[in-house]
Parts: C-alpha cells; sequence; structure tokens
C-alpha cells in the first residue's frame, strides 16, 4: 500500500503544487471574499479526476443519478470542515477514497478549492494574495487540511488555522442554509416543525450564538449578585472585631500617657530649648542672607537686561523716525520740485503773453497799413523769406535747447536715485556701526569679568555642578542604579578644529528646550534626580526629566551612524561637528532618533544650503547657514526656508563650552572682538567711501541744476522770438494774399474785418492767459504754505530723534554704572561666603540638635508638634529626679502593659488591613456587576431590535419568493416566546390552507422560498443545495429555477450551487456542448447563472 509521503512524491499535476494553474483572480470574482474560483477532485467517490470552474453567482450541475453531482458539493462541504456522516452519506471517511475497496485501488483522495481573496474582506491578502487554495488529502487512516495562496506554497495547517479563515468569510458548513443535502432537501418541509424551522432561522441569523453568549452573561451576573451578598455578610463580624480593639486601644493608651507625663514634659523642654537656639541662629542667618551681594548681583543683571531691551526699543523708534524724517524729506523734495514747476510755468505763460502783446500791436498796425496805400509785391515777397530763414534757425535752436534739457532732467534723476541710495546705505552702516559697539563692549566686559557660574545659575534656576556633586554622593550609596545625565545642554562640545561660538548657537537652536532636560534609566532614578532638583531650589513646574531605555540596551547606532556618512560627499553635517567621544552615548543615540542630527547640515551661506537641499542623493533634509543662522528644509520634494530675524544670532546660552569654561569663553570672546573690530574697519572704510561719492553726487546735482536753470531761460527767450517771428510771418502772408487779391474797396473791408476779429481773438487769448496765470500763482502759494508745514513737521521729527538719542545715552550710561556695581558685587561676595558658611555651619548644628531631639521624641512617641511646656528643663530633671523611684517601679511595672499594648495595636492593623481588603473586593464586586447589568440590559436590547430586523426580512423575502415561484400568497408568524416558525399560506382563492395538504410541487416553491427567505439572513458567502426540485413538476421547476436566477441577481455577494438530475434544463441551453454554459432561461441577467453537465465533464472518464 502506497504511503502518504509516496503519494505526495508523485504527484506532478498543476493541482498539486502551488495554486493549480491560477496566475491571477478571475475579472468576474474581483472585490469578493471567499466564493469558490475552481473545484477539483482527485480520486474522490467516482471521479478520478474532476475540475469544475465556477461562476461567481449561480452554478447549475445536472446529470443523471449516479453520475457525481452531489459528489461535488459533498468535496466542498469536506474541504470546508464536514464530517464523513455530515455531508449526506451514512459512511466513514475513508470510504469517499475513489475504489477504497480494491486492494490495488488510491491510497488517498484529494478535494481542492480556490477562492477568492480580494476586496476589503480580504484575509491578510499581503501574505495569500487574490486567491486562496483550501485543500484536503483524505487517507484511509485520516486526512490533512492545506491552506495556500498566490504567494505562498500549499502547507499542512491544523483545524485552529482553518477555522479562523472560516469564521473570517463567515462559513459555517452545519448551517442547512449553507449546505443542503439531498436527504435534507427531501425532509426539510416535510419532517420538520415549528419549532425546527424557528431554530433553522436562528441558526441563520446568527440568534442562537446571540442568545448563548446572552444566557452566559446572565448566569454571570446572577453569580456575581451571589457572590456580593456573601462578601456583605462576611464584613459585619470584622467590623465589631475592630470596634473591640479599638476600646481597648484606646484604654490602655490613656493609662500609658499619664505614667509618662513627667518624663515627657522634660524631654519636651529640652526640644523646646533647642529649637529657640536654632531659631537664633537661623535669623541670624536670614539677616544676614539679606546682604547677599549674589542676590544684588542678579537683581541687578535682571536691570540690566530691561535697561538693554529699553535700548532696544527706543533704538527701534530712532530707526523709526529716521525712516520717516527721510520720507520727510522726500516729500519736501517732491513739494520744491512741484513749486519749481510752477515757476516755469509762470514763466512761459509770461512769455506767452508777452507774444500775444507783440501779435496784438503787429495786427493793429496791419490794420493802419490797410488804410494806406499798397507796398510793392516785391518788398513783400522779400520781407517774407527773411522772416522764414529765421523761423527755421529759431527751431533748429529751440530743438538742439530741447534736446539738452531732456538730457539734463535724465542725468539729475539719476543722481538724485544714487544719492537717495547713499543716504540708505549711510543709514544701514550707522546702525551696524552702533550694534558693533554694543558688542564690543559687551565682548570687553565678558572677557573680562568672570560671570559664567551665575549666568548659569540665572539661566537653569539651579546650580548644575552642586545638583551632580549631589548625583555623584547618591550614586556612592547605590541611590541610583545608573547615574542620570544633564542637563543636556552641559555635555555638548563640538570638536576642536571647529569654532564653537558659530556652530553651538546652530545646536542649541536645533535642540530647543531640549537642553534643559535630564535623562534617566528608571523610576527610582527619576523620583530621586527630581527630589534632589528641589532641594537645590529648581521649581517643580521647571523640572525636566526624559526616562530611556537606551542605559541598558546595547546599541551601536552611534557607530552604525559614523559608517553611513564615512561615504557620504557632503561631510558638514551637525553630527560630525559634535565631539562625539566627550559626549554620552545614550546622549548621542537619542540626537540622532529624535533630532535626526546626521540629516541635519551646516552650510556656509543660504546658496550652498539650498545646493545641498535640492541634492536628494545626499539624504540632507534640514540644514542652517553659518552666516546668518538662517534655516531651511525638504519636505515633500518642496523647500521650505525660515530667515534668522536675530540681531546677534551667535548669542547662546545653555550649552557648556567644555570643562576649561572659562578659558574657552575668553578666547572666544577675544576671537569674536577681534572679528568686530576688523569689520569695524571695513564698514569706516566703506562709510568715508560712500560720504566722498555723496558730496561728489551732490556737487554735480548743483552744477546740474544750474545748466537746468539756464537752459529754461533761454528756452523761455526762444519760445517767445519764435512765436512773435511766427506772428509776423503768418500777417506777411496774410498781406501778401490781400495786396494780390484786394482789387476793390469791398474786398479791402473784408480783409480789415477779418483783422479785426483776429484783434479780438488775440485779446480773448490774452485774457485766458491772464486767468491762467493767476491759477498758477495760486497752486504756488498753496505749494509753499505744505511746504513751510513739512519743514515744521521735520523739524519736530528732528527734534524727537535727538530726544531719543539723549535717553538711549542715558540708558547706555545706566547700563555701564549697573555693569561697574555688578563687578564691586562680585569681589565683595568672596568674604560673604567665608562669614555666610560660619552661621550657615552655626545653624545646621542647631538644626542637627533639633532633629536630634525631635528623633528622641520620636522614637519615646512623644507628640512634640503641639504646645510645649511653658517651665525650663532643669526644673522639670528636679520633679524626675525626686520621683526617681516611683518612675522605676512603674517603667517595671509598666513593661508588660506596654507589650500587652502593641500586641493589641497590631491585632487591630493586621484586623483592620483584612477588613480594607474585604471592602476592596466588595466594592470591585458592587462595581462589575453594575457594569455587568448595564452591559446584560444594553445586549438584550441590541438582540431585540436585530431579531426584528431580521424577522421582517425573513418574511419580506418569503413573500416576495412565493408569489414570484407559484402565486401564493404566505407569511411566516414568528413566536419568540414558543421559539416556533408557522407558514401560513393563501392559495389563488385567498383560501387557507395548511402547507402539508398541498401537492408535491406547491410544498417544494413553499420549501424554496422558505429557503431563499432564510438564505438572506445568513452571512455564509456560499449556499450548496442538492437536488431541491425533487417533486416539482417542470413548469414549476423552471419558474424556481428563475427564481433562484432572480434571488442570485439580488444578492451578488453570495455564490450558490444548485444541484438536479432533470436533464430538460439541456433544453434552455444553446451554445458551447461542455461545460460552463449560460442559461437561455435567465435572459435578464446572462452573467448571473452557469451550467455543469457532470456526464460531459471532459475530466470525467468514460
Amino acid at each position: 500500500m502506497d504511503s502518504p509521503q509516496s503519494f505526495k512524491r508523485r504527484r506532478k499535476n498543476p493541482v498539486d503544487s502551488g495554486i493549480g494553474g491560477v496566475s491571477s483572480i478571475p475579472p468576474e470574482f474581483e472585490n469578493t471574499s471567499g466564493k469558490i474560483i475552481k473545484v477539483t477532485l482527485l480520486n474522490f467517490l467516482n471521479h478520478a479526476h474532476l475540475t469544475f470552474n465556477c461562476s461567481p453567482y449561480l452554478n447549475l450541475i445536472f446529470g443523471r443519478n449516479g453520475q457525481g453531482k452531489s459528489a461535488i458539493v459533498q468535496g466542498i462541504a469536506l474541504c470546508f470542515g464536514a464530517t464523513g456522516h455530515s455531508v449526506g452519506r451514512d459512511a466513514s471517511l475513508n470510504h469517499y477514497i475513489k475504489d477504497y475497496h480494491l486492494k490495488n485501488g488510491p491510497s488517498c483522495a484529494k478535494i481542492e478549492l480556490h477562492l477568492s481573496n480580494h476586496g476589503a474582506n480580504a484575509y491578510n491578502n499581503v501574505f495569500y494574495g487574490d486567491v486562496i487554495i483550501v485543500s484536503r488529502t483524505i487517507y484511509k487512516n485520516g486526512s490533512t487540511y492545506y491552506l495556500g495562496g498566490l504567494n505562498i506554497r500549499k502547507s499542512p495547517v491544523d483545524r485552529k488555522t482553518l477555522n479562523q479563515y472560516l469564521r473570517h468569510i463567515k462559513m459555517n458548513i452545519n448551517n442547512p442554509t449553507t449546505y443542503m443535502d439531498q436527504e435534507m432537501c427531501k425532509s426539510f418541509f416535510f419532517q420538520s416543525s415549528a419549532q425546527s424551522f424557528y431554530k433553522y432561522y436562528s441558526s441563520c441569523a446568527g440568534l442562537d450564538k446571540m442568545e448563548e453568549k446572552i444566557n452566559s452573561e446572565k448566569k454571570n451576573l446572577e453569580d456575581c449578585k451571589e457572590e456580593l451578598k456573601i462578601r456583605k455578610r462576611v464584613l459585619e463580624p470584622d467590623q465589631k472585631k475592630l470596634e473591640s480593639l479599638s476600646n481597648q486601644i484606646e484604654s490602655f493608651e490613656g493609662k500609658l500617657n499619664e505614667w509618662k507625663s513627667a518624663k515627657e514634659s522634660y524631654k519636651l523642654a529640652l526640644y523646646k530649648e533647642s529649637k529657640e537656639h536654632y531659631e537664633t541662629c537661623k535669623n541670624k542667618c536670614e539677616k544676614f542672607k539679606e546682604n547677599n551681594p549674589t542676590e544684588k548681583v542678579k537683581r541687578l543683571e535682571e536691570t540690566v537686561f530691561s535697561l538693554e531691551e529699553e535700548l532696544g526699543k527706543l533704538k527701534k523708534e530712532i530707526d523709526v523716525l529716521l525712516s520717516n524724517s527721510l520720507e520727510q524729506k522726500d516729500k519736501i523734495r517732491n513739494t520744491s520740485d512741484t513749486i519749481s514747476t510752477c515757476e516755469d510755468s509762470i514763466k512761459e505763460l509770461k512769455s506767452s503773453m508777452v507774444s500775444v502783446e507783440s501779435n496784438i500791436s503787429q495786427v493793429e498796425s496791419d490794420l493802419k497799413r490797410l488804410g494806406t496805400e499798397k507796398t510793392s509785391e516785391v518788398d513783400h515777397h522779400k520781407e517774407s523769406e527773411e522772416l522764414k530763414k529765421k523761423l527755421e534757425i529759431i527751431n533748429g535752436d529751440y530743438e538742439r535747447l530741447q534736446d539738452n534739457y531732456q538730457s539734463l532732467m535724465s542725468e539729475l534723476t539719476s543722481y538724485e536715485d544714487d544719492n537717495n541710495e547713499i543716504e540708505i546705505q549711510m543709514k544701514q552702516v550707522k546702525i551696524d556701526m552702533d550694534e558693533l559697539k554694543r558688542d564690543m563692549d559687551t565682548l570687553k566686559s565678558t572677557a573680562k569679568n568672570n560671570t559664567v557660574q551665575a549666568s548659569r545659575r540665572f539661566l537653569y534656576k539651579y546650580d548644575p555642578n552642586s545638583v551632580r556633586e549631589a548625583i555623584r554622593k547618591m550614586k556612592s550609596k547605590n541611590l541610583f542604579i545608573h547615574e542620570p545625565i544633564g542637563p543636556v545642554g552641559e555635555y555638548l562640545k563640538v570638536v576642536p578644529n571647529v569654532s564653537s561660538w558659530k556652530v553651538l548657537p546652530i545646536i542649541e537652536r536645533h535642540l530647543k528646550k531640549f537642553l534643559l532636560t535630564w535623562l534617566v534609566s528608571t523610576e527610582q532614578d527619576r523620583i530621586a534626580l527630581q527630589n534632589i532638583l528641589m532641594e537645590h531650589g529648581c521649581d517643580m513646574n521647571n523640572i525636566k526629566i526624559t526616562k530611556t531605555n537606551l542605559f541598558t540596551c546595547k546599541t551601536d547606532i552611534v557607530r552604525r551612524t559614523q559608517m553611513e556618512l564615512s561615504g557620504s560627499p557632503f561631510d558638514s553635517i551637525m553630527f560630525n561637528f559634535l565631539s562625539v567621544k566627550d559626549i554620552p552615548a545614550v546622549l548621542m543615540s537619542i540626537l540622532i532618533d529624535s533630532f535626526n542630527i546626521s540629516k541635519t547640515g551646516i552650510c556656509k551661506d543660504e546658496k550652498e544650503m539650498v545646493r545641498v537641499l535640492n541634492d536628494e542623493k545626499l539624504r540632507v533634509t534640514a540644514a542652517y547657514t553659518l552666516n546668518n543662522l538662517d534655516f531651511g528644509k525638504r519636505l515633500n520634494g518642496s523647500l521650505f526656508m525660515t530667515p534668522s530675524y536675530d540681531k546677534n544670532p551667535y548669542n547662546y546660552k545653555f550649552v557648556r563650552y567644555s570643562n576649561q569654561e572659562q578659558l574657552d569663553l575668553i578666547s572666544e570672546s577675544k576671537q569674536r572682538l577681534s572679528e568686530c573690530r576688523a569689520r569695524e574697519e571695513k564698514l569706516r572704510k566703506y562709510s568715508s567711501d560712500l560720504n566722498s561719492k555723496l558730496s561728489s553726487n551732490r556737487k554735480r546735482i548743483t552744477a546740474t541744476r544750474s545748466k537746468l536753470n539756464s537752459l529754461r531761460s533761454k528756452k523761455t527767450d526762444l519760445i517767445t522770438i519764435r512765436t512773435r517771428i511766427e506772428s509776423d510771418l503768418n500777417n506777411q502772408v496774410e498781406i501778401e494774399k490781400m495786396l494780390q487779391d484786394a482789387d476793390s474797396y469791398n474786398e479791402l473791408l473784408k480783409y480789415k474785418q477779418n483783422y479785426t476779429e483776429q484783434l479780438e481773438s488775440l485779446k480773448q487769448q490774452m485774457k485766458d492767459y491772464e486767468d491762467k496765470l493767476d491759477s498758477v500763482l495760486k497752486e504756488k502759494t498753496a505749494h509753499e504754505a505744505t511746504l513751510r508745514e513739512q519743514n515744521v513737521v521735520l523739524d519736530t521729527i528732528l527734534s524727537e530723534i535727538s530726544q531719543k538719542k539723549m535717553s538711549s545715552n542715558k540708558l547706555l550710561s545706566s547700563i555701564n554704572s549697573n555693569k561697574n556695581e555688578i563687578k564691586a558685587m562680585l569681589r565683595d561676595s568672596i568674604t560673604y561666603k567665608s562669614t555666610l558658611a560660619d552661621y550657615v555651619k552655626d545653624a545646621e548644628d542647631a538644626l542637627k540638635e533639633v532633629n536630634k531631639q525631635e528623633k528622641d521624641l520620636q522614637d519615646s512617641g512623644i507628640d512634640f508638634s503641639g504646645p510645649l511646656p511653658p517651665k525650663k528643663s532643669q526644673e522639670y530633671l528636679k520633679i524626675v529626679n525626686s520621683s526617681r523611684e516611683v518612675l522605676s517601679s512603674i517603667v517595671d511595672s509598666s513593661r508588660n502593659v506596654e507589650t500587652h499594648l502593641e500586641n493589641l495595636k497590631l491585632k487591630y492593623r493586621e484586623a483592620h488591613e483584612s477588613f480594607r481588603d474585604k471592602q476592596a473586593k466588595l466594592a470591585e464586586t458592587q462595581s462589575n456587576y453594575s457594569r455587568q447589568k448595564a452591559n446584560y440590559t444594553s445586549r438584550i436590547r441590541l438582540f431585540d431590535e436585530y431579531r426584528l430586523r431580521m424577522e421582517k426580512l425573513a418574511k419580506l423575502v418569503f413573500k416576495q419568493t412565493l408569489d414570484a415561484v407559484c402565486g401564493y400568497d404566505g407569511s411566516l408568524i414568528f413566536n419568540d416566546v414558543k421559539r416556533t416558525l408557522d407558514i401560513h399560506i393563501l392559495n389563488k382563492q385567498q383560501s387557507y390552507d395548511r402547507a402539508h395538504t398541498l401537492s408535491g410541487g406547491e410544498q417544494s416553491s413553499i420549501q424554496l422560498s422558505m429557503i431563499h427567505s432564510l438564505a438572506s439572513l445568513s452571512f455564509s458567502p456560499i449556499h450548496m443545495f442538492d437536488e431541491i426540485d425533487v417533486y416539482m413538476d417542470e413548469s414549476t421547476r423552471i419558474r424556481n429555477v428563475n427564481a433562484i436566477v432572480q434571488f442570485a441577481s439580488n444578492n451578488r455577494d453570495r455564490q450558490f450551487f444548485l444541484l438536479t438530475p432533470h436533464m430538460e434544463f439541456a433544453k434552455h441551453v444553446s451554445g458551447l456542448p461542455n461545460m460552463l454554459i449560460l442559461l437561455q432561461s435567465s435572459e435578464s441577467h446572462p452573467d448571473i447563472a452557469k451550467l455543469f453537465n457532470v456526464a460531459k465533464s471532459p475530466n470525467q472518464p468514460s
């Protein structure tokens, strides 16, 4: 007999390997999950090798009895986990192997299903792919399940793994609407009762599972209620026991307090005297602390800071006033230009008026000449020619003057623009010079004074060195598991060949408030560090502690980052600027992971920053510039730039320079001071060049304006001469015409009339010119008034600027005086510290004595929080000594009493602890009961709503299907109390009939309607019915098949398999002679149903 292993080795067909020839999901199965694409049977019942490609909606399988119709759906059911006795054959599992009884027959049978796994409800699509293969191999002594897909080969799985997949696709093979074999199809309607119908309905709708869970929850609720009653009864004796113990303890404590009163008074008197001595020392120390120069230094530093802020505001106001003065000067310049234009217009109008007066005189003389004799035509002609030549010469001179005028105006405009630009540059140079002076003063004072420690205490609100010293002491006592790291800013250090004062401000801007953070390993370390910081004066709201597991995690992220950056063509990365060997590995790992310092660049200028961020090969996502600390980053393929608006961007506060802080500070200050001086020299030279250029431009502007004034006067004279010559020429031409044509006296009168009209016109023109001159004079007067007002405003602004500058000078002097006072106080702080240390030591000794007395009192059980005895200790000592014998006898006799009292207290504590535990359990039980009761009520309400929806749906589907298949009116009657489901049928005469009194075909139609109704409630993606049409005639069968097709069309998320032995369905088939042919009966839904003839299967042996 062949073993299962040898059978697997012999498998060569595509079904036994991988996905069985299916390379992708068919288009009609897209966006579905759990539908069968293909069925393959090997040596299963009477099928040696059968492959059946399925429709995603309805599959009709027909053939004669004994040809293997039922074997197909039985194989599908077995593959979905059914047993051999539950699929319609009362046989064990090995009887499903083809020719199992023959000696040389096959040793195993195989069923393989290809199921769709696509869309939103797909099962682990990434792992299995769009198609899942479920296979079951049946041996004579057992069976094995296999699970695979497009993305993974088939492998054996246990029943639990298979059930997980079946639950995901909501496949329950034991549900009658999922699989109904031949026997159930025959007996489903005839041998079922109202109770079994309700049971089927409850199973299809999932109500049975829901009721099981609700009943289980109800039982748990009742159990919880009983437990609650028991816990309440148990508490009563414990409470009585506690009250009894409490009364006994109070009685014994009263007696014991009476015995100890004398001794307690003596100890309390000693404690009172120690406390008074401590208060005296403490007051002396506090009074001395009031003269603390350090506090005064802090106040003076705060005053300096506020004065500097006020000075900055004054400078901003001065800048605004300067810009306003420039704007006012521009307005004055524009007004002056307007007045000059008005003056030019006045000159032109006056010249035009002179020309018009000349024309009037000429016309009047011509009128007089008309009354005299005619001049010879030859003389008039010569005179006209001379006038034309003079006019041409004047026109040429006028055009040349006009060109010169335009060129000089453009030159003047360019000079004025240059002058404005130079004034703006001069203003910026002055601002830069003032800023440099302030920076130099600050750097000089910083280089000469040791204020680093005071500044750090002012920034952190505590002394970091003192905190670290306290941490080291506690670490030596094993109070810290790992020594904390912090503040983070104190550990940052750059490599030696880098200017720290340029790089450290960038690092501070990048890390922001993380510089104040401490790093710890455990919660114990966090609490201990928090207590230390609070003891050193740090406020609870200012404490920043981060807990990390990197103290114990063995990671090589720093070394890995160094290896990654070693091959990068761009080495100006923030990680490379830090001295890695001097910074703890834990801190470096956090900076790499959380602050991305391995992908943040530090560029020379903005141009290099843009180039680096645009080059994706460099893998730089953010960058800063060294020249002015601008920031840029690349996000989603776009660049975002943020300029730095700080006037002093290289000022950093929280980052410590190195272990030699003061030396680094002086070195850095000197370096920056030298750079500031070099820049000052450049600015002074640039200012000198600008001044010379400004004076040169002003001279050119003056010369150009004088030339323009000269040209304007020449232009006016030429216009006057040209106007007069044109008038003479016109008059001469008219006279010539008149002399040529005026042969009669009438014509002469006409000419006189024309001259008279021309004279009137000239007089009117003269009047217009006079009116225009008056308006221009008025406009000039208005502009002159505006100019005077603007000069007043300018004088006001200049005076305000002068006052602001005086105020700024006063502020500077105040700042310098405060700084000098700070220097003197720092010198006095050395003597103050030694004296204060003596006072503090006396106070500490007194406090130790007080603590010792308090400890003795606490050990003795004496309360010292109330009023203390009024007498001195010596008086109480005399009382104790006089009654020493009595007290010692009391102590000897009370020793057993104290032991008994301690035993009573111990019993009381144990009883009280037990009582609290029982109370806590009772409260927990009450809370659980309340939550379970609310949950149970909510589930009952939701269950009733869901059941009503399912009943309504079932009734609707049953009524519609029954009307479609036989035209009867029927309804389903649900009784949820008795758990029955009755079927009421009204025939075509609207008379009530019992279902069992109807014919077999009618009963089959009702059965089909019932199955449709139950299937509409089921969540299963597959429904298989074996010979559901057993009692139907041909016409009834066709109507029922059409109803099934319609039902499949309305429920395209389901897949149906219908088996029938009736070959007359072939009459409705056309096209392909083999399997998978469209039914002609489903003309309205041609893509819904497919038909498979078992007898004509190409894989079936002949």
